[in-house]
């Protein structure tokens, strides 16, 4: 999906191939696609949405304001995720080098992997690694875990959290 478009109360779309959203793209009702759906433009969901397999690269940004779920995997490269709503990992993610989160949640119940670099955090971001999930920490250079703007974030771990590698972590956000 390249240049702009919006998928307005009672448009769905279906099927199973791939979708890249390298445009603008917004859908009012609650997106749920049985494909991988790779976002490197700008992508608002405003009921939330359902992903087996999600890619966030690039500058790409997701927003929405309700809940997202990857029940797959998710592969978070670069880009954003905002709008006040929250996303759950249920299955296994990796985060990229340099990536943001901005008046959004992440809610950790899967396997989430970070390979180190920094996780900027916006006007009260988190990370909830609940008790089901494993945040691992798998990084040969200094990382940070914190915020560049605004109220600072926290990350609030129930789970197991593992660091790995020959790089130092800094926590900049609540703990």
């Amino acid at each position: 999906i390249s240049g702009n478009h919006s998928f307005d109360t009672g448009a769905v779309l279906s099927g199973s191939g791939d979708v890249v959203v390298s445009g603008t793209a917004s859908f009012a009702e609650a997106f749920d696609y049985a494909g991988a759906v790779t976002i490197s433009g700008n992508s608002t969901f405003a009921a939330g949405a359902d992903f087996i397999d999600l890619t966030l690269s690039s500058v790409g940004t997701l927003s929405s304001s309700g809940a997202v779920t990857v029940n797959g995997t998710f592969d978070w490269t670069a880009g954003t995720l905002t709008g006040g709503g929250s996303m759950t990992i249920a299955g296994t993610a990796t985060i990229g080098v340099s990536v943001g989160l901005d008046n959004f949640h992440v809610i950790n119940t899967g396997t989430l992997t970070w390979t180190g670099g920094t996780i900027y955090f916006y006007n009260a971001a988190g990370i909830d690694n609940q008790t089901a999930g494993s945040f691992l920490i798998d990084t040969g250079f200094g990382s940070s875990l914190g915020y560049s703007t605004g109220i600072s974030g926290t990350f609030t771990n129930a789970g197991t959290l593992t660091k790995s590698g020959t790089g130092t972590v800094q926590f900049n956000v609540s703990y």
